[in-house]
This record gives structure tokens, sequence and C-alpha cells, in this order.
């Protein structure tokens, strides 16, 4: 068992990225449409009027 003094051996620091920019954020619908396409004729689709 690790003694209750030993420290941890590993520091993660981790950089946040920058406020994100509304206009980015608003044209990554633009990027989520032709990839939700493309699965959908992937998967095989099927459209039942009925």
């Amino acid at each position: 068992m690790a003694d209750e003094n030993e420290t941890y051996p590993v520091n993660l620091s981790i950089d946040y990225p920058e406020k994100a920019d509304r206009l980015t954020t608003f044209f990554r619908i633009f990027t989520v449409i032709p990839i939700a396409i493309i699965l959908l004729l992937l998967l095989g689709f099927e459209h039942d009027p009925d």
C-alpha cells in the first residue's frame, strides 16, 4: 500500500481555450448537417410515408 504522506507523482495542468467566438459557434451547425446526411445515407435511412 502507498504511504499516506507520499504525494502523487504526476501533475496535470490544462490550459483552457479562450472564450468561444459566437460566430464560429453559429457555423458549427453547418458542419453537423453534412455529417448527419452522410450518416443517414450510410445507415440506410428509410422514409415510410404510411
